[in-house]
């Protein structure tokens, strides 16, 4: 990887915790006053997989000829050539489907901590700080 495209690398991977980090803060939850809307939390972990595509797509150096729009999908497309773990994608796909169900809100209060919405967010983290030790592996 060019050191240009690692940097750009980096930096999504950052952007991504730092929204990661803002949508699972959800303070209201945790004072038990009215969560986020069930709208904002959808649009939120569809904006994360948005960005773990990019992610992915960047890390395998993919030219993609038509736009991948779920991160399960380009996780499918790059894991035999950079090593990715089926599981992940697995993972992906079930959190694919809350996103389309937006099925956070109404667990949350029943549940408790750690809150579906923030197991969400470190899921989309540590995916991308796989993707990123990957890519840094490779082009040591």
């Amino acid at each position: 990887m060019t050191p240009p495209a690692a940097l750009l690398l980096q930096a999504q991977v950052a952007q991504l915790l730092r929204a990661s980090a803002f949508l699972a803060g959800d303070p209201a939850a945790v004072r038990g006053e009215k969560p986020m809307p069930r709208r904002v939390m959808g649009n939120g972990l569809r904006e994360l997989d948005i960005f773990l595509v990019d992610i992915v797509a960047l890390a395998a150096g993919a030219r993609r000829t038509r736009r991948v729009y779920c991160a399960a999908e380009a996780w499918r497309r790059a894991a035999p050539a950079m090593g990715l773990t089926e599981a992940s994608r697995t993972a992906l796909v079930q959190l694919r489907a809350a996103q389309n169900r937006l099925a956070f809100e109404p667990v949350r209060a029943a549940i408790g901590p750690p809150y579906p919405l923030a197991l969400a967010c470190a899921t989309y983290s540590a995916l991308a700080l796989e993707v990123f030790r990957k890519a840094d592996a490779a082009s040591a």
